[in-house]
């Protein structure tokens, strides 16, 4: 829906980008659509339009994948699985996700909601950088859809 929407307001600044990885309803970029001129009838043709056109996808559900991590993160169930298995993990949106880092691939195991950033530092084995390593796994975790909470 994103490059439909822009698209449709000519440049103009796209409120579900933000929204990324997560999802919208149908109602919020249609609401957006009608405030900004269209027709609500136009702007309701544009989401089935996007979506064959690949620039949106339809869910049976909401995801629950969210853009940052919060206190005691929680990585998708099946990621924290496959990571301690090998180096391609699912997210939340039904993508592989690389991780070829030792710890970047540690991090969705002990991302189980129990423990807060410190925590998880303290699983990387005391190293310096540990703190600011689990930041930036956590970010681009969370960038890619593999955080849940």
């Amino acid at each position: 829906m994103t490059s439909t929407i822009r698209d449709s307001l000519n440049g103009r600044d796209d409120p579900l980008a933000g929204r990324f990885p997560g999802s919208a309803s149908v109602a919020e970029p249609t609401a957006f659509l009608v405030e900004r001129g269209m027709a609500a009838d136009a702007a309701r043709e544009r989401i089935p339009r996007a979506c064959v056109s690949g620039a949106a996808e339809l869910l049976s559900r909401p995801l629950v994948a969210v853009r940052q991590a919060g206190a005691r993160p929680r990585s998708f169930a099946v990621a924290r699985w496959q990571a301690a298995r090998g180096s391609i993990v699912t997210s939340l949106r039904h993508e592989g996700i690389r991780i070829d880092e030792p710890e970047g691939r540690a991090l969705p195991a002990a991302a189980d909601g129990t423990r807060d950033r410190e925590a998880l530092a303290a699983t990387l084995g005391g190293r310096p950088d540990a703190r600011q390593v689990v930041d930036r796994f956590l970010a681009r975790f969370a960038d890619t859809g593999l955080i849940e909470a």
